[in-house]
């Protein structure tokens, strides 16, 4: 493993020690390279489409320091296990240790291929390197398997050979032929070139991995570069921006980010925001009591929605005529697991504080079930709710009963992921029958799921020339064709009378019509209100002020005079007095729109990223308002 002829002097066993630092360097310096043309090559249309060859040029070159830094943690510890071979003379012991070292060393290889291989894949659905979202699927493999698209499996297979091919060529080269170095003859020496070389070496590798020796120590803003969001992605090293992740998982802490703002600012600021008068709330149903039915929509965009003014789901968008539809409303987050919770408790998402992954603060949450105590509540999934928690989120909001595909695996068609949309509406709509003759208001839920990659509906043996964003178009259109149907039945039947249905989707995508992650339209969502309880003259009403997920829980209660109090982030948007606002969390930062535009600010590079204000100090006033904001969410949050 180390070059060092027998009877070297101190100095040449020295510079070896030195010399096999390097080859280990260069061994992951150079895997790194090839990690990031693999990902330049698969994504060179858009890469060349939004930024030019010379920008994405540049992100070989950029991010040197942070590739060396990433490069330096992987040879700390075979440097040190190096060193072993100081002071071991038996053979057999030599070659044991230099099998751990080259164990080592592959296994860390082994390791950055498959992160940034499963990088490199997800990309294609969340435009974004990983965030602290894959270690809720991690922790629940199984999904991440029948989430998984057959082509994704095979890009994934092939571009681990791909890179494993670069490894082996590597090893042969750099690592393969080296021989340890000798024993010195006397403990002394031993210790004379030991000792100088742990503290020389080390001292080395401490630079490397904090970018120098200036007052700063590196960051994953080192590698972002560039005005394209996804040159940024190419040139951030993968390892560096996984560990950083997943550090910032692990403590789950943003005081660096909002420690700082003054909490009683916060407050005051958030109070404001929130402001209204019971008096000013447009009363739009016949009355207090009801039945409830919910209807999460699946990833559904609102640029999927002709009465949004997207395009396709006609038949959800004829029932928006007949109801209220509510033009802009957002998503708290881009996952379901925080979708639900922002829907049934009231409460925005934060950035890497995953709230229904903490079961401690889902209790201190409000929610709609416990709010509407004295009814049935049940919630219906046609796939397993135990993915990212969302069903302990639930159990905890106080919902009666959970039904998911342990219950409903008799449910046809079925794909991947649990049984699809065509055969749960017609379910669902026969477990409304029941609970309409029973002598209680009911609040029963229904998840959807069709539209939820891998995409699998029946009929769709063969992905659309489209691609992926085609294939989510279908599968909205087939999701869109059976409410329909569902509706159909609902209008003609006894439930309809006495029932409030809303639509609201958990969260958005990117799509064909708005492929950035960060910007308000990936997270514009539709929420609709229909049902024979709403007053003849609202019927066909359209509410343009700006809310979000978390605004619904106050809107409702407030219709049917319950108490909200609990409720202190979410706003009624019915109430003539409330503000316009919505803030969303995006993969590394948070976004705001009020009535002037929006803008998306990222963690990482501390700065505004995306901007659609003209005017400066309404951009100010947005700013300001929305640090107090998630700043006092925070707060809450914490305690």
């Amino acid at each position: 493993m180390l070059f060092s002829p027998e009877g070297s002097t101190p100095v040449k066993s020295f510079l070896n020690i030195g010399a096999f630092v390097l080859r280990v360097l260069g061994f992951f310096f150079i895997l790194f390279f090839f990690e990031r043309l693999l990902f330049v090559v698969f994504y060179f249309p858009e890469l060349l489409g939004e930024a030019g060859f010379q920008e994405t040029l540049r992100a070989f070159y950029m991010p040197f320091r942070l590739d060396l830094s990433a490069a330096a943690y992987f040879t700390v510890i075979p440097f040190l296990l190096s060193l072993g071979f100081l002071f071991v003379g038996h053979q057999r012991v030599r070659t044991v240790l230099t099998k751990v070292i080259t164990v080592l060393i592959l296994v860390f290889a082994a390791l950055t291929i498959l992160i940034h291989v499963g990088e490199t894949v997800t990309y294609q659905e969340w435009k974004s390197k990983l965030s602290s979202r894959v270690f809720v699927h991690l922790a629940h493999p199984t999904e991440v398997v029948r989430t998984a698209t057959p082509a994704y499996m095979v890009e994934f297979a092939l571009m681990v050979l791909a890179l494993g091919f670069v490894v082996w060529l590597l090893y042969c080269k750099l690592l393969k032929r080296a021989t340890p170095v000798a024993v010195p003859s006397s403990w002394f020496r031993r210790f004379a070139i030991g000792l100088p070389a742990l503290l020389f070496y080390v001292f080395l590798l401490i630079v490397a991995i904090r970018g120098g020796l200036g007052r700063y120590p590196l960051g994953i803003s080192n590698g972002y570069f560039s005005n394209y969001h996804i040159v940024n992605d190419a040139s951030v090293n993968t390892i560096w921006n996984f560990g950083d992740k997943w550090l910032r998982y692990r403590k789950g802490n943003l005081d660096q980010f909002f420690g700082k703002y003054p909490q009683e600012k916060a407050e005051d600021i958030t109070r404001m925001l929130l402001s209204d008068h019971d008096s000013l709330t447009t009363k739009v149903v016949q009355k207090d009591t009801f039945n409830i039915v919910f209807i999460v929509l699946e990833s559904w965009s609102a640029q999927m929605v002709e009465a949004l003014g997207g395009v396709g789901a006609p038949s959800v968008s004829k029932v928006a005529g007949e109801g209220i539809l509510f033009e802009r409303v957002y998503a708290a987050s881009w996952t379901s697991q925080k979708g639900n919770a922002s829907i049934f408790s009231g409460y925005p998402a934060l950035p890497r504080s995953p709230i229904n992954q903490q079961d401690e603060k889902i209790r201190s949450l409000p929610s709609l079930p416990r709010s509407l105590g004295d009814y049935n509540s049940e919630y219906h999934y046609g796939g397993d709710l135990d993915f990212g928690n969302i069903g302990g989120y639930l159990v905890n909001a106080g919902f009666k009963k959970l039904f998911d595909e342990d219950s409903l695996s008799s449910l046809q068609p079925r794909g991947r992921l649990g049984a699809h949309d065509e055969a749960t509406l017609p379910y669902f709509y026969d477990q409304l029958e029941r609970a309409g003759k029973g002598d209680k208001p009911f609040f029963y839920s229904l998840f959807t799921l069709s539209s939820h990659s891998p995409y699998d509906i029946p009929g769709l043996t063969d992905w659309p020339t489209g691609g992926e964003w085609a294939a989510y178009a279908a599968t909205v259109a087939y999701a869109d064709e059976h409410l329909g149907r569902f509706f159909e039945k609902v209008r003609h039947s006894a439930i309809y009378d006495n029932t409030l249905f809303v639509m609201i989707a958990d969260h958005g995508r990117t799509n064909e019509y708005n492929p950035f992650p960060y910007n308000d339209k990936m997270y514009h969502i539709p929420m609709i209100w229909w049902g024979g309880v709403i007053k003849e003259e609202f019927r066909g009403a359209k509410v343009d002020k700006i809310g979000a997920q978390y605004d619904l829980a106050k809107t409702l209660l407030s219709q049917m005079g319950r108490e909200v109090s609990g409720y202190r982030f979410s706003k009624d948007l019915l109430n003539k007095g409330s503000e316009g606002f919505a803030m969303y969390e995006h993969h590394n930062g948070y976004g705001w729109v009020d009535a002037n535009g929006y803008f998306a600010f990222d963690f990482d590079r501390n700065k505004v990223v995306e901007s659609e204000f003209t005017d400066e100090s309404a951009f100010a006033d947005a700013y300001e308002n929305s640090r107090a904001f998630i700043t006092a969410v925070y707060r809450d949050f914490l305690f």
